[in-house]
């Protein structure tokens, strides 16, 4: 069963606590492209998170690999919302518009908001930004699971 926080100090614990889960327990993948809990607003429904571009990231081109760009979108609207249900809430779908480029030792910040949270789904919307400029920006929805533990 669903349960939502009731505060900005409940909501920062989940997402502090959801994000090191990511960060330490779940795969590779998860552990090698790193998030920083940043802020998180309550009326908002909003995360925040940083994360620094490295050598590894970049495409031919020397700018952040599309799959990169759309992980880190996905991962911070998933984090948000797994986070406000605590249950499961698995992606259903990703759209992802790329802006302009991020380059290595860029500082990245991604802002992940809830536009919806519904008994069964829940619609995000999120944006990467180097400093000033907006990269990328994405939209999602997340299946709210029943908790089957």
């Amino acid at each position: 069963m669903a349960t939502y926080p009731n505060n900005r100090e409940e909501l920062e614990e989940r997402l502090r606590k959801h994000v090191e889960i990511r960060m330490t327990r779940q795969g590779e993948y998860n552990r090698r492209i790193k998030m920083e809990f940043l802020n998180c607003d309550f009326e908002q429904k909003a995360l925040e998170i940083r994360h620094n571009a490295i050598a590894e990231e970049m495409n031919p081109l020397n700018t952040m690999h599309g799959g990169i760009v759309s992980w880190l979108l996905d991962s911070t609207m998933g984090t948000l919302a797994n986070a406000w249900v605590m249950v499961p809430s698995p992606t259903l779908n990703l759209s992802v518009n790329f802006v302009s480029p991020v380059r290595e030792g860029d500082e990245v910040t991604v802002r992940a908001w809830l536009v919806h949270v519904g008994r069964a789904t829940i619609s995000a919307m999120s944006e990467m930004r180097v400093g000033d400029r907006i990269c990328a920006t994405g939209i999602g929805s997340f299946f709210v699971t029943e908790n089957r533990a």
